[in-house]
Order: C-alpha cells, then sequence, then structure tokens
C-alpha cells in the first residue's frame, strides 16, 4: 500500500513537471524535448512497474510487458545523457557513443541468459561477477553525465547556470546512490527481500532537487526563454544584457553585428568594445564612437536596470549603429 502511495505522489508531480514543460516547448527545443524524453521513460516505466502484477503470467503480454519495462529502466541512464549533452550544447562524442554501445549490448547479453519473468526481479543474475559487471556497465551513462556536469561547472563563467547545475548534480548523485543501494547493493549483496525497493525515494529525490532549480534559479523555464528568445534574437536593434561586473550576459545578433569581434562561446566585458561604457549611467541616446574593423563607428546607447541575474543588478543596453548618418552629413 504504502508503495502504491509513493507512485500516486510521485507520478503527480512527474506529470505536472512534463505537462508544463511539454506546454511550453517550442519547436526545435533539443534540451527541453531530450529532457521530456528522459522524463516519459520514467513516466512509462512507473506505469509498467505497478500494472505488472495484473498481467496474466507466462503470457506474450507478460513477455512484451516486461521486457519493455527491462529495456526502460536500463535506457533511463541514457535518455539523462542524451539530456545533459544537449543542455551544455555538447555534440556527440566517442564518449557518448561507447556509453551507448555498451548499455544496448548488456541489455541483449541479459537475454542470453536463464530468463524467469515470473519473478519480480527477473533482470538480476545469480553470478555475483557477471551480475556486478552488468550493473556497472548499467552505471556508466550516469557516471559519464555526472563527470559531463562537473567538467562544464569548472568551465561555464555564467554565475546561475552554475546555481541551476549545482542543484541538478547533488540530486542526480543522490539518486544515482540511491538507486544503485536498491537495485544491487540490497538484493544481491546483502540478500534483502526483493519487496524492498528504494527506486521510487531515488526518483523523489531527483524530482525535488529539479523542482528546486526550475523555481529558485528557473532551470528549464520555457517562459522566460521565450520571451529573451525573442527580444534578443530578433530584435532589429542590438540588444545586451550588462551585469555589474560588466560582463556580457546575453547579446542578440544585431548586437554582434555592430560588435563584429565578439565570440558568443566565452564571457566578455562590455568595456573591450565601448571603452567609455559605464554601468552605473542610464544613457539615453548618448552616442560615443568606437574602432571596428579599424573604422571609425558612431554608437547611439540607451541603458535602464533589468531584473535578470539572481546574483546582482543587471541592465539592458541598446546600441544602435549611426554611422551612415555621419557620413551622409
Amino acid at each position: 500500500m504504502s508503495q502504491f502511495l509513493y507512485f500516486i505522489f510521485i507520478y503527480t508531480i512527474l506529470i505536472f513537471i512534463w505537462s508544463y514543460i511539454f506546454v511550453n516547448t517550442k519547436k526545435g527545443d533539443i534540451i527541453n524535448q531530450s529532457f521530456l524524453i528522459f522524463l516519459g521513460v520514467i513516466l512509462v516505466w512507473m506505469i509498467l512497474d505497478v500494472s505488472s502484477s495484473f498481467v496474466i503470467q507466462n503470457s506474450v503480454l507478460n513477455f512484451i510487458a516486461k521486457s519493455l519495462y527491462f529495456i526502460l529502466m536500463l535506457n533511463m541512464a541514457v535518455t539523462f545523457l542524451n539530456f545533459v549533452y544537449r543542455l551544455v550544447n555538447r555534440k556527440y562524442d566517442l564518449l557518448f557513443y561507447l556509453s551507448v554501445f555498451l548499455n544496448t549490448a548488456t541489455i541483449i547479453a541479459r537475454y542470453f541468459y536463464p530468463l524467469s519473468f515470473s519473478d519480480p526481479n527477473f533482470w538480476r543474475l545469480e553470478s555475483l561477477f557477471i551480475g556486478s559487471l552488468m550493473a556497472f556497465i548499467f552505471t556508466v551513462p550516469m557516471i559519464v553525465s555526472i563527470y559531463i556536469i562537473i567538467q562544464y561547472l569548472r568551465t561555464t563563467k555564467k554565475s546561475l547556470v552554475k546555481s541551476q547545475l549545482k542543484f541538478t548534480l547533488i540530486g542526480v548523485s543522490i539518486a544515482t546512490t540511491v538507486s544503485i543501494l536498491s537495485e544491487y547493493v540490497l538484493p544481491v549483496l546483502l540478500k534483502t527481500p526483493p519487496q524492498i525497493s528504494l527506486m521510487y525515494i531515488a526518483i523523489l529525490i531527483f524530482i525535488l532537487f529539479l523542482f528546486f532549480a526550475i523555481i529558485k534559479f528557473r532551470f528549464l523555464n520555457i517562459t522566460i526563454e521565450t520571451i529573451y528568445e525573442n527580444l534578443f534574437l530578433y530584435s532589429n536593434e542590438g540588444i545586451l544584457l550588462i551585469d555589474s561586473n560588466m560582463n556580457i550576459l546575453n547579446i542578440n545578433h544585431a548586437a554582434k553585428s555592430i560588435l563584429k569581434d565578439f565570440e558568443g562561446d566565452e564571457q566578455m566585458k562590455i568595456n573591450s568594445f565601448i571603452k567609455e561604457y559605464s554601468f552605473e549611467e542610464d544613457y539615453f541616446q548618448y552616442e560615443v564612437t568606437i574602432q571596428v574593423d579599424n573604422e571609425l563607428h558612431h554608437l547611439l546607447l540607451s541603458q535602464s536596470p533589468i531584473q535578470f541575474n539572481e546574483n546582482g543588478p543587471s541592465k539592458i543596453l541598446h546600441i544602435t549603429d549611426v554611422t551612415n548618418k555621419h557620413i551622409a552629413y
């Protein structure tokens, strides 16, 4: 009964998060689409887990249901790895393909050993060595995911992204540890009864940390991201977001075209381009001169405060190139 109550509670929260992200995800948003796939795998797996006791044993339907349950359970880590690659904008590499290959090959290899679908824990092997090896391989995608998140945290200079990923990392690390404890250490090494499972608790831990990251640090907040995307990418006017240390937090295509030497992969300072820029000033149609490609360009600056960065004040800077007007005169 308690396991079923856990299911209802966790499933309701998961459905809410999945629906919220689905409704607000724009076409082509690969980050949120990959996260929806990851959550979708968990949702379907949970349904199969609860409904398994109602399926007739030794039937074709039971074989299909249990096989799908097994495949989804062991691909949770792979779909999360795919989400992490999308999140940090990392191209699929040898590490990714190797993790997916090992996971898939091990799933197939499991069917070459005796299987009894009447056993609730049919996927486990009695052989300690082979069972341990398979358990490790199934954990590899999560280990790689955690490694990539840590690596990205060490290199990114974006404070908001760091806060988002720190909570995600803590949640994933704890959830992975609890999963290993539930599905391997307790039943295989300590020989606990099969009724004891901590998988729902592992999922709950991940949800709590994820929910906090979404609410506190706007993690995967599609609505805000959509507003900024429309504001920055599709405006004909050059627009930048600047923090109090004069770091450029965000910049649109028009501003990049005006500044020309801007390198989008690095966090750069606005005073590298506009020497006389001051964060304290609220400019309005203030004219400055900068040098671009060994040519003088005249810009009009307008600046006003905006609440964007959680760690301090930020300002939105509008820049307009009026060089052609000067040439005309």
